[in-house]
């Protein structure tokens, strides 16, 4: 059966919450004409559709129905995990989007995969910076191997990086200080140095 919305409700929910009609019909995976015609008149409004206007705006959905209060602007129906604060952080429309996209395919709200970022990026960083050591062991037990060999073939010449003499050791000691610093980008470093002849 379906349930009549509050026209008034839901455009006063909708401009506390600071978004727009198209926001909230893409938070709502709804149309923006439905939202606009929604909050022109109180209509009929199928049961998973208030829910997902309700999901939305983080409120509960009888609050839209008139059958609940409007909560004070201090309190919050989101689940007390779920309670925003705002992080003076701007981005821009791609990574809203990113945010958008998991929280419909995993059916969790963008509050949730914020709150986990910072979990998923640090085990993303160390297994990074683990796989950064593990290819710097295999480059130097390479290396060793060049020099055995070396001594097989004496005539070969013993410096055949980029063409050019450089130290390597000293790059080596600079990539094992670039992981150790947590340098994820090896940016702190010039991986070649080339030796003055």
């Amino acid at each position: 059966m379906a349930q009549v919305i509050d026209a008034e409700r839901l455009k006063r929910m909708r401009e506390r919450s600071g978004l727009t009609q198209d926001q909230l019909a893409g938070k709502a995976r709804l149309n923006k004409q439905t939202v606009y015609r929604l909050e022109r008149e109180n209509r009929p409004i199928r049961k998973r559709n208030l829910e997902r206007l309700a999901q939305g705006l983080a409120v509960d959905p009888e609050v839209l129905t008139g059958e609940k209060p409007i909560p004070d602007a201090s309190q919050s129906s989101a689940p007390a995990d779920e309670i925003a604060y705002q992080l003076n952080v701007r981005v821009d429309a791609p990574i809203r989007n990113a945010f958008e996209l998991a929280a419909r395919r995993y059916g969790v709200s963008v509050a949730k995969i914020a709150q986990l970022a910072p979990l998923l990026f640090v085990s993303i960083a160390e297994a990074s910076l683990k796989h950064r050591r593990e290819k710097l062991d295999e480059f130097k037990a390479a290396c060793d191997r060049i020099v055995e060999l070396g001594s097989v073939l004496p005539h070969f010449p013993g410096s055949c990086f980029y063409g050019m003499e450089y130290d390597q050791e000293q790059s080596i000691q600079d990539e094992e200080a670039s992981i150790d610093s947590r340098d994820l980008f090896g940016l702190r470093f010039d991986p070649v140095r080339v030796l003055s002849v």
